[in-house]
């Protein structure tokens, strides 16, 4: 059985880099291969390496995630200010 692929999107490097190598540090113990992708990179890397789960964190980006790789489960981890009621 292959490895699940998993691409975290760190829009904000003082924000989200943090977490997001936390995160990545928890799921490839936990067998997982990551990626922690900036903004720039995300794009390709949703298209080339074909991931299982995006993790993302903002709402714009799931209409687009859906259209890179439409077999990806996508995960909302909330930026600061994207928490809604």
């Amino acid at each position: 059985m292959s490895r699940l692929r998993v691409v975290i999107r760190a829009f904000t490097l003082r924000r989200d880099a943090a977490t997001a190598l936390l995160l990545a540090h928890q799921l490839e113990e936990r067998g997982c291969e990551v990626i922690v992708a900036s903004g720039r990179d995300f794009t390709r890397t949703m298209q080339y390496w074909k991931p299982d789960v995006a993790v993302i964190n903002t709402v714009g980006q799931i209409e687009r995630c859906a259209k890179l790789a439409p077999d990806a489960s996508i995960v909302m981890l909330s930026g600061e200010g994207a928490n809604s009621k």
